[in-house]
């Protein structure tokens, strides 16, 4: 009988420490996305999960710590938080249920991505760069 104790009681502990690690990880995830910079040009605030949209978005964006608006240097926003920080329309907070919203976002764009290294490289293979662009047809085209 004890060892049937033992083992629900050992049971019921591992599974709260799986869901406390789970969600533990989730908000940990979470304050890193919504770490806050300041650009040191135009002043603006952005969050970093902007700046990983942008980078997907934008392949000339790739450089972290850089504001999405004007592409200058920002910094880690050391300044007071104010309520209105929170829900700025210019950097929301991601919440919890936005976390997942925010991942199949960036899943989408990653697909999207691939799809088009996909047909780039679909295309490349029915239509190879010409190599002899003096070569001419039989009609003396040039090609």
């Amino acid at each position: 009988m004890w060892p049937l104790i033992f083992i629900v009681i050992f049971i019921i502990l591992m599974s709260t420490y799986t869901i406390m690690k789970k969600t533990n990880t989730k908000q940990i995830e979470l304050d890193d996305l919504n770490t806050l910079y300041q650009c040191t040009s135009c002043g603006k605030l952005h969050r970093k999960y902007q700046e990983e949209l942008q980078s997907l978005i934008d392949l000339t964006y790739s450089t972290p710590s850089i504001c999405p608006r004007c592409h200058q240097p920002a910094d880690l926003y050391i300044g007071e938080y104010f309520d209105w920080m929170k829900t700025n329309p210019e950097c929301p907070k991601l919440r919890k249920q936005d976390l997942r919203k925010f991942k199949k976002t960036v899943k989408k764009a990653r697909q999207l991505e691939k799809e088009l290294q996909n047909l780039d490289a679909f295309l490349h293979y029915y239509h190879p760069v010409n190599k002899n662009k003096n070569s001419s047809d039989r009609d003396g085209k040039l090609l």
